[in-house]
């Protein structure tokens, strides 16, 4: 028994990224509408050095398609609180990278090959809040969201992946 572990990464990607998000919706109610966005993050990233000079670069991508509900709270003639909950899925894009640099040795620095990863597809909840600065046709909208999901990502990791996913965001709003 050496004391040696068979896992290579310690740190999970993670961080802050910026991303996008387009959605559409229609209304139910005058107070409740059924909502669909996508949502994709930007790249998170983890350096992770491990033993004879050995560098593994880590990417994750995360993208969300979510369904949901949301409701409509007059705060004003021009100002709207809009609460919104649903399901997402939740679509991962994984890629790894080697590095050597051989220690002691006058060898070249080498780069191994780009490996991108299939990763299960997970579920999960979206909260948020939507302020809606405007009119029912043209409203600014401060935008923030949580995402939940139950994924299948912690198999490389000690500590897995992170379950949590905090947004926030500025949009505009065009109604017809």
């Amino acid at each position: 028994m050496t004391g040696e572990t068979t896992e290579f990464y310690l740190v999970a990607p993670g961080g802050k990224t910026a991303g996008i998000t387009v959605g559409g919706g229609i209304g139910l109610t005058r107070f409740v509408g059924m909502e669909i966005e996508f949502s994709r993050g930007g790249p998170m990233r983890a350096r992770e050095h491990y033993k004879y000079g050995y560098t593994y670069n880590l990417e994750l991508l995360e993208n969300f398609l979510t369904v949901g509900t949301r409701f409509e709270v007059s705060a004003g003639s021009h100002l709207r609180l809009e609460p919104v909950t649903g399901f997402l899925l939740a679509i991962h894009e994984t890629s790894s990278q080697e590095e050597c640099c051989n220690l002691g040795v006058p060898l070249p620095y080498t780069v191994g090959p780009n490996l991108r990863g299939r990763v299960p597809l997970s579920l999960g909840l979206t909260l948020g809040l939507d302020v809606a600065i405007g009119n029912q046709r043209v409203a600014v909208l401060p935008s923030f969201r949580w995402y939940m999901t139950s994924n299948n990502l912690g198999a490389d990791y000690p500590g897995g992946y992170s379950h949590f996913t905090w947004a926030p965001g500025i949009g505009a709003r065009f109604g017809f």
